[in-house]
C-alpha cells in the first residue's frame, strides 16, 4: 500500500520500506524503542541468518539529541548517534541497524 501524508494511520508507522526511494524511506519507531530498552529480541530471519539485537543504554535524550539537521538518512543518523554518544554499544548498534536493513 502506498501512503501519502494525508492517509497515515497508527497502523502505518511500522509499515516502512528501507529500500524505498524519496519520502517513503524513514526511521521506524521500533528502532528507537530497541535502542532504549534492555531486551534481547529477535527481529527477523533472512537467508537462514537470525537477527537479534542487544543494543541498549540510550536515553530518549540521546536519541533525540542525535536527530540534528544533518540527519538525512538512517545511515547519517546511525553515524551521528554513535559519534555524539562516544560509540556507546557500537557493535550492537551496528547489528541493530543491519537488522533493520540499514
Amino acid at each position: 500500500m502506498k501512503y501519502s501524508p494525508r492517509n497515515y494511520t497508527a497502523l502505518s508507522y511500522e509499515d516502512y520500506s528501507p529500500k524505498a526511494k524519496g519520502n517513503d524511506r524513514w526511521l521506524p519507531r521500533g528502532l528507537f524503542w530497541d535502542l532504549n530498552d534492555s531486551n534481547i529480541d529477535f527481529l527477523r530471519t533472512t537467508n537462514g541468518v537470525r537477527y537479534y539485537y542487544n543494543a541498549e543504554g540510550y536515553s530518549i535524550s540521546d536519541l533525540f539529541y542525535s536527530l540534528d539537521p544533518n540527519v538525512e538518512s538512517p545511515l547519517t543518523y546511525k553515524l551521528i548517534l554513535l559519534a555524539k554518544n562516544l560509540n556507546k554499544d557500537r557493535t550492537d548498534v551496528l547489528k541493530l541497524f543491519e537488522a533493520y536493513y540499514y
